[in-house]
């Protein structure tokens, strides 16, 4: 929806568009395409001519300006205060954290970026004015000679690729920056509140080491600080200790919880070999062709180690025997959900194809395979009139 006029920001500048409503409509994106004009894509239509009042989201706005000014401060003390660290570029997120892309590499810069970030908010302490200015070439050539490229009170820095433009809209920080921007700000620094750097990665831009660093800002920052203390208060409870313990207790009970999964890894193993060589003890005894096992609680891959464990003693007994192994389970005892099952000791694709789609049917089985066929469990009371298939047709014996 094409508007003559709109307050909603299009997308730009490394910031979101705006989100609101026309007469109460939705609209869910604010593009500006190549002729300049601004479409609104609403969630309903509108005759030509007709007059429209625009809502934007003011939480969404409120935040993205706080955040794009946040970024402005951060440029400008990375470039004017530390020897002329260069943003490359800048992600403002609507949700998460934030990034600037700077022109170092932070194995060497991480007290410099400290640094920065103490910088950022002494001028959000200082509640230095925020003001948009739009400014002819010629009045960008006079403000450039006015100061002092070198000075790290005002320094006004406008990128190469804005020289053919007529006119500029500028955003001037009082005594910290100047800079070409098309985004929505806060009018004072003190409104950004607090700004903080939640991450430092390294990354690579044309072959240069360089610097991705995530930060929040103003009220996000505010709601994260507030989600931090109620995980906080829970860690406390949970882990017995002050937050000086916290690391110390989670690491040992990382180390614990991988030790106890080794264990119970090895304890598993030797369950399903026991469970594996009983089934053909069972199948010796007994003369059986055929022997099924049920495990609640396992999974496919619990079903195969049996039967892998059954296979291997089977081909090792004193007379070796080819048997036919039904494996199933299901996560609850009685319970009525879909279950599991393993079938092997059969040509389930040649000679024994028939056996195995009967099978199949009688347990309401759905799977595939050859040697083994496996797959969801439908029907456990199914079970044993499978069993009489498999057992009425016996392997032959080696």
């Amino acid at each position: 929806m094409e508007l003559a006029d709109s307050c909603a920001f299009p997308t730009g500048g490394g910031q979101p568009a705006d989100t609101g409503t026309l007469n109460g409509a939705r609209f869910s994106d604010c593009v500006r395409d190549a002729d300049g004009r601004v479409q609104h894509w609403c969630e309903r239509a509108f005759e030509a001519g007709d007059e429209v009042c625009v809502a934007v989201d003011w939480e969404r706005r409120w935040d993205h300006m706080q955040h794009h000014s946040a970024q402005h401060v951060i440029s400008a003390m990375a470039v004017h205060k530390h020897a002329g660290i260069r943003t490359i570029s800048w992600e403002l997120s609507s949700a998460g954290d934030c990034a600037v892309e700077l022109d170092c590499d932070p194995s060497e810069h991480g007290a410099t970026l400290s640094e920065i970030e103490a910088q950022v908010n002494e001028a959000v302490l200082g509640g230095k004015a925020i003001t948009p200015r739009q400014m002819s070439k010629e009045e960008c050539e006079a403000e450039m000679a006015l100061y002092d490229k070198s000075s790290t009170e005002h320094l006004f820095r406008t990128p190469e690729r804005f020289a053919p433009v007529a006119e500029l809209r500028v955003v001037f920080i009082e005594h910290v920056d100047a800079n070409p921007c098309c985004g929505t700000h806060v009018p004072s620094t003190a409104q950004l509140q607090a700004v903080k750097f939640t991450g430092v990665e390294r990354i690579a831009r044309d072959g240069k080491k360089c610097t991705k660093l995530s930060f929040v800002a103003g009220e996000r920052l505010r709601l994260l600080l507030e989600n931090y203390v109620l995980i906080g208060k829970q860690l406390k409870a949970s882990l017995s200790c002050g937050p000086e313990g916290w690391a110390e207790k989670a690491a040992k009970l990382v180390a614990d919880g991988k030790e106890d999964g080794r264990r119970l890894k090895k304890m598993g193993a030797e369950l399903h070999a026991m469970l594996g060589e009983g089934l053909v003890a069972k199948a010796q005894a007994e003369r059986l062709p055929a022997v099924h096992i049920h495990r609640i609680g396992a999974d496919t891959g619990a079903l195969n180690h049996i039967i892998d464990a059954a296979t291997a003693a089977a081909a090792a007994a004193d007379a070796p025997l080819k048997l036919r192994v039904l494996a199933t389970a299901k996560d609850e005892e009685g319970g009525t959900g879909a279950g599991s099952f393993v079938m092997a000791g059969l040509d389930a694709r040649g000679a024994d194809k028939e056996l195995a789609a009967a099978v199949l049917a009688a347990i309401e089985g759905k799977g595939g395979g050859k040697d083994r066929v496996q797959g969801k469990l439908g029907a456990l009371q199914g079970v044993a009139q499978a069993m009489e298939l498999l057992s009425a047709a016996p392997p032959d014996e080696a």
